[in-house]
């Protein structure tokens, strides 16, 4: 489903920081509590109309393919619904880090959750 655009002065009214995404163990299904704040996201960037990066992460598990891959489809799944929520396709591009810029490194089971997310910026 495709909302409908937003009235240009609704954005002020928003919440624009852009918080990482997280997902489902090791799986590509977005947490539930990341919904909310993925559909927030969206709603600012169909009226910022500008350029994003989504970028996918992972834990340290797995082999360096792996982490790439899963990285990679991440980011397409959260790009997947930012276009269900109305974000111009042309608009979002992708790319994995895999697990190469980890915000967590400590005890794996504390720190594999944390590191299972994608970040969106603005290019």
């Amino acid at each position: 489903e495709v909302l409908d655009p937003l009235e240009p002065e609704t954005m002020e009214e928003k919440d624009c920081t852009f918080t990482p995404i997280h997902f489902e163990g090791n799986t590509l299904i977005i947490a539930t509590t990341s919904m909310p704040r993925l559909k927030s996201m969206a709603e600012c960037l169909r009226l910022a109309f500008r350029t994003i990066k989504v970028s996918g992460h992972s834990d340290r598990m797995g082999s360096s393919a792996y982490r790439e891959e899963i990285g990679r489809n991440r980011a397409k799944a959260v790009k997947e619904q930012l276009i269900r929520y109305g974000v111009v396709r042309e608009l979002i591009t992708t790319t994995s880090y895999a697990s190469n810029r980890m915000i967590c490194t400590g005890d794996h089971k504390r720190c594999a959750p944390l590191n299972r997310r994608v970040t969106i910026e603005f290019q």
